[in-house]
């Protein structure tokens, strides 16, 4: 597809286009080692996959999803550089110890 070679891109939005998996995008993506935000709000998304290989991004967005998990957020733990997460509106965000766990797995954040 045409996202595999977008490796210069540095911001990817994907809100409202009813995506419900993330394994075909991991693929699209796994190339853009430049790739600083990537927005991936109101869609149908429940489960995350790793994003390890996007080691410049500084923002992701999920909110507006159908994220119920914990689990789900602590795969993101791998970017090094992320800054921001915005997951609101998504189930997890409503559970006990949401913030502090997504704090503690995640200690680059400065904006939650």
């Amino acid at each position: 597809s045409g996202l595999k070679e977008c490796r210069e891109l540095r911001e990817l939005v994907l809100d409202r286009n009813k995506l419900r998996h993330l394994e075909n995008i991991h693929e699209e993506i796994s190339n853009m080692k430049n790739l600083r935000a990537l927005r991936l709000e109101e869609n149908s998304i429940r489960t995350l996959g790793s994003f390890d290989s996007l080691v410049k991004l500084h923002s992701l967005y999920l909110g507006f999803n159908r994220i119920s998990d914990m689990c789900e957020l602590e795969k993101l733990s791998g970017i090094p550089l992320l800054l921001e997460i915005s997951a609101s509106n998504n189930p997890v965000t409503r559970k006990q110890f949401y913030r502090p766990t997504l704090i503690y797995n995640l200690p680059t954040l400065k904006f939650v």
